[in-house]
């Protein structure tokens, strides 16, 4: 008999670093189901008239879900330090020379980047006045001009909704995220539930009714108690007298027996610390069990109040086109 236990998924964190030995960032491409946002987190913001639009390339601290060869899932993010990095390595090394469509092989004409800046008061960001989500710190945002109206009719159909890097990045595990934290207590916890399990299985052993004997087998029980009593008499009194034939041990002999004594006491004591380990891992996997929760919550707050291109209503118009800023065309372009 066991009892149900809810199934966690463990995903291993990988930190991306950037390496200078290596290229990083060297091209960005536009793509439908950017992994910023899982296409609809943080959508681009375009600007009609102009042919210009603008989205993240990076957002620092944002857990990425992947799948390794071997199938396996796995979480990958990188910090604020090696976002600003790989950016200002991508020009560097000319990257913004070459822009494609979903990561083909082949780049594309009149398509290229003319903004690029790291989002340092997401209040008071340039991002906010272009109509877009306020942007965390530490985000790269590119801004693009699309003169091919093919590319640019894909945008305002959403076919296009944002950028996706490609590079060359060095991988590390993240072993103090909460989620790799509660990984690592994830043998310990097995151990545990197993351990839990037999107990319940003995505990209701014990607690099912023994079944009415019948007269002949209480007997039948009576006389083997009578029969394994008298043997283990017989055999004391063998080994007692055994005992007494034998010579008095030598101090080698007690030493050695003192010494196994003092090891088992020893062993006792690791146990028992082992024990005490076992019990505060306990406690500790619980309330990392908490953090990993709270920012899935966090997580799910952020996602959920992301909003797609177009899904504002549009703004009662106060004034004509002309009279309006510039911001206030770029809302009405987007929602009209």
């Amino acid at each position: 008999m066991g009892i149900p236990f809810l199934r966690l998924i463990i995903m291993k964190v990988l930190k991306y670093k950037y390496n200078p030995e290596k290229k990083g960032v060297f091209r960005v491409s536009i793509v439908k189901n950017p992994a910023v946002g899982e296409g609809d987190l943080v959508l681009m913001s375009s600007q009609e008239i102009k042919g210009v639009f603008y989205a993240p390339v990076m957002i620092p601290d944002l857990k990425i879900q992947r799948v390794g060869e071997d199938g396996e899932k796995y979480m990958v993010y990188y910090d604020a330090e090696t976002v600003e990095q790989l950016a200002n390595n991508y020009f560097k090394q000319n990257g913004n020379s070459n822009t494609n469509i979903e990561h083909n092989a082949e780049g594309v004409d009149g398509v290229y980047p003319v903004e690029s800046w790291i989002v340092k008061d997401p209040e008071n960001d340039k991002s906010k006045a272009l109509g877009m989500p306020t942007q965390k710190a530490g985000t790269w945002i590119m801004g693009y001009k699309c003169d091919s109206p093919e590319i640019l009719e894909q945008i305002k159909s959403q076919l296009l909704q944002g950028l996706s890097i490609e590079g060359l990045l060095d991988m590390e595990e993240d072993t103090e995220n909460p989620i790799a934290k509660f990984n690592k207590q994830k043998t310990m916890f097995e151990k545990l539930k197993e351990g839990l399990g037999n107990l319940l299985t003995l505990m209701a052993a014990e607690g099912e009714p023994e079944k009415e004997k019948t007269a002949e087998e209480l007997a039948a029980e009576e006389e083997k108690k009578k029969a394994e009593m008298a043997a283990a008499d017989e055999e004391a009194a063998k080994k007692a007298a055994e005992e007494a034939a034998k010579t008095p041990p030598s101090a080698n002999e007690l030493d050695t027996l003192k010494a196994e004594i003092e090891e088992k006491d020893k062993k006792i004591a690791e146990l028992e610390a082992e024990l005490a380990t076992y019990k505060n891992d306990a406690t500790l996997m619980s309330a990392q069990l908490g953090e990993v929760k709270k920012a899935f919550e966090s997580y799910k707050s952020v996602k959920m109040s992301s909003q797609k291109l177009g899904d504002m209503p549009n703004p009662k118009i106060e004034k004509k086109y002309t009279e309006m800023s510039n911001a206030e065309k770029t809302r009405y372009n987007r929602n009209k």
